[in-house]
């Protein structure tokens, strides 16, 4: 018993996709959305770090710009002190520094979180010694 040519012809289309060409599709998707994935979250974390360079450069010229606005030039050595700003404490180190021009004086302002050791900002800046 043979099933008719005319139920299965050779020269049929074929309608739809086998199921090797949907695995191959779906293991193709898998791997684009895995990558896809891990470029939003390294882009989400670089966007944080970006962000506290961002602030912790504003506190370092915050501190510049208070001690220059103030018109006192600060003792040589170092000072330390913390400022609030977006939510967050930083911390702050001044190092007041001569220069080979008795006329100025060199600071140099490094930025962290409080409670961190971590450098996320530094500023130099030169003042006038009245």
């Amino acid at each position: 018993m043979s099933i008719p040519d005319q139920v299965y012809p050779n020269n049929a289309k074929q309608v739809g996709f086998t199921l090797l060409e949907v695995l191959v599709a779906l293991a193709v998707l898998a791997i684009a959305l895995g990558a896809l994935l891990e470029a939003a979250g390294s882009s989400a974390a670089n966007l944080a770090y970006q962000r506290d360079r961002t602030l912790a450069a504003w506190v370092a010229d915050n501190v510049a710009t208070e001690i220059i606005l103030s018109g006192t030039v600060p003792a040589l050595g170092i000072k330390r002190g913390r400022t609030r700003m977006a939510k967050q404490e930083w911390a702050w180190e001044l190092t007041t520094r001569s220069t080979d021009d008795p006329a100025l004086r060199r600071l140099d302002i490094a930025v962290s979180r409080a409670g961190s050791r971590q450098i996320i900002s530094r500023l130099s800046a030169f003042v006038r010694v009245h």
